[in-house]
């Protein structure tokens, strides 16, 4: 691999990497041939005919700055920066509490032909890829579930997720597969929280592995406990140096319990796995070798075996995600 071309993402950054593999149906380049792809995330966009969901996204960010529910595009690029950014950031405050990716990736027939899941069920990606690590954390959801508690809320996030009726069976088989009442009790927080997960992280991470299965080095981050490995928390031991680092940017509710843990030898461990990816394609060799060898994962079985389980001591394990 002495000619890498690497490719690193989290979240929206990740999702941007799945749709560079699935570019013009995967006949395209992608430009990399290793990648690294934490929490790929990103809100599925098909609808693309007037007046949609894609639209609406559109006019709402015109009127926020100041522009109208109008197509006036010219109105937008002679806007101001600032007034640009202020905009973009109250349709994300706006969105996030309903639990929705506002703007991204959609499909538009010629870039992008379908949304990944449907161009990788259909082998319609580029193979030209040599190693791959793929992760998600262990409590991604927490940020993106919108507060509820019955039926009709979750049903209404659903008709959301997955508008017009014509898309009524799928609503019906999540429903189905995702029973609150009877496997949670009637928790339906619980419940959206599981279909967020799946629905916008680990099926990507699934689809990923699926693809690409004899080069994948599998994880789940829950360091230091599951609880806390939010969305985007796998960063902080592969990019901070200090603990004041982390208390400055977690500030004094968690920062100062969370650089606590940061003094053990997981992040050193973990940083090794992921330098030694950068420099070789293998997480494995580089530089020091870890004590403990990370494994292609293993999907012969329903879970995956092999995967990486970042705690406070580093361990494998299988995992059906």
């Amino acid at each position: 691999m002495g000619n890498m071309k690497i490719a690193w993402g989290e979240s929206a950054g990740t999702g941007s990497i799945l749709h560079h593999l699935i570019r013009e149906d995967g006949k395209k380049d992608p430009l990399f041939s290793t990648f690294a792809a934490l929490s790929p995330a990103f809100q599925w966009s098909w609808d693309n005919s007037p007046d949609s969901e894609l639209d609406m996204i559109y006019k709402s960010f015109s009127n926020l700055s100041g522009c109208g529910y109008e197509y006036n595009i010219n109105c937008l690029e002679d806007s101001s920066l600032e007034k640009l950014i202020l905009a973009n950031q109250k349709l994300f405050s706006q969105a996030r509490t309903k639990g929705f990716f506002p703007v991204g990736p959609a499909v538009d027939e010629v870039w992008i032909q379908s949304i990944p899941a449907v161009s990788f069920y259909h082998d319609k990606y580029w193979k030209g890829i040599e190693a791959a690590i793929i992760s998600h954390c262990a409590n991604e959801p927490y940020s993106f579930t919108p507060k509820i508690t019955t039926q009709a809320e979750f049903d209404e996030y659903l008709r959301r997720f997955f508008p017009s009726e014509n898309l009524e069976n799928v609503r019906t088989a999540i429903r189905e597969r995702y029973d609150c009442a009877v496997d949670l009790n009637g928790n339906f927080q619980k419940c959206l929280a599981i279909v967020i997960r799946d629905a916008m992280f680990t099926c990507n991470t699934r689809d990923l592995f699926q693809a690409y299965s004899e080069v994948s080095y599998m994880m789940q981050y829950a360091f230091p406990g599951i609880e806390f490995a939010v969305h985007a928390s796998d960063l902080i031991p592969l990019f901070l140096n200090s603990q004041q680092e982390v208390i400055d940017l977690l500030h004094e509710d968690i920062g100062p319990f969370y650089a606590w843990f940061l003094g053990n030898e997981t992040p050193r461990t973990y940083k090794n796995y992921f330098t030694s990816f950068a420099l070789t394609g293998d997480p494995n060799k580089g530089l020091s070798s870890p004590k403990v060898a990370w494994p292609v994962a293993d999907g012969s079985g329903d879970e995956l075996s092999g995967v990486m389980n970042v705690g406070l001591l580093p361990r494998f394990s299988p995992c059906h995600r």
